[in-house]
């Protein structure tokens, strides 16, 4: 499955309970500052 997000609002880390793996990609214009809020985020989880 792929999850379009813009910001950590959108990330519903509950969703991926059950997921072995989990990639995240971002585009060039994405903040940084974003990217590693979402990254820390779901490093803690998993």
């Amino acid at each position: 499955d792929t999850y379009y997000i813009q910001t950590l609002r959108d990330l519903d880390l509950y969703k991926f309970n059950s997921e072995g793996c989990i990639g995240i990609t971002a585009g060039a214009s994405t903040p940084n500052n974003i990217i590693e809020e979402v990254y820390s985020n779901v490093r803690a989880k998993f």
